[in-house]
């Protein structure tokens, strides 16, 4: 099969299932042959990662501004370095 890339976005609240349902998605992808690039947001690099972290730190209070751009940076970085190249 020659197609062209597919993005698909799952989005859900804490708890809804996201992650059970990725796993068989990308099972099923598998088994049809084809390889999907899992990644979460923020997350997938190492600089996204970093700031999935400092929003995580209980300790680290973010204000909405700075919680935002944090975000912002993330999935810029995820797109870059790996969302853009896949597709």
């Amino acid at each position: 099969m020659n197609l062209p890339g597919l993005f698909v976005v799952l989005e859900g609240t804490e708890g809804s299932g996201k992650s059970t349902l990725i796993a068989a998605l990308a099972d099923r992808m598998r088994q049809a042959g084809l390889e999907p690039l899992v990644v979460r947001e923020p997350g997938g690099t190492r600089a996204a990662e970093m700031a999935r972290q400092a929003l995580l730190d209980p300790e680290q209070h973010v204000g909405p501004v700075s919680e935002l751009f944090f975000y912002l940076a993330a999935r810029a970085d995820l797109v870059q370095k790996l969302i853009r190249p896949a597709l």
